[in-house]
């Protein structure tokens, strides 16, 4: 009996590897979307990008006033480089391969235990 629990749990962490390893390959190939744990903002119109307000210019220019004019720009700037998009689809891949990474590492063990019973 042994030896049919070892095959079997071979068999089951060996298929548990490949299926990881197809749907990674699918991942990041763009057949499929990661899972997203990682949450889009919804109700961006703008694509991800940053908006500005057109502001009517002031006589009286204080710090506060430049201040929040260099923190538009800078945020402007950003948006344009880096849509806020790719940000949250980077994460998800990271998170996918982080858990693609255990669930590899649980499947060898799995067939690992299969194959010790294999050897007694």
């Amino acid at each position: 009996i042994n030896k049919i629990i070892g095959y079997i749990l071979l068999a089951v962490g060996v298929v548990l590897i490949l299926l990881t390893i197809w749907q990674s390959y699918n991942i990041f190939n763009g057949n499929v979307l990661a899972p997203e744990i990682f949450p889009a903002p919804g109700g961006s119109a703008s694509g991800g990008k940053v908006q500005l307000e057109s502001k009517a210019p002031v006589k009286n220019i204080n710090l506060l006033d430049l201040q929040a004019q260099l923190q538009d720009t800078i945020q402007k700037q950003i948006g344009d480089i880096l849509p806020q998009d790719s940000i949250i689809k980077i994460l998800n891949l990271i998170s996918w391969s982080i858990f693609a990474g255990i669930l590899t590492l649980a499947s060898s063990s799995i067939a690992g235990i299969g194959i010790k019973l294999l050897k007694n």
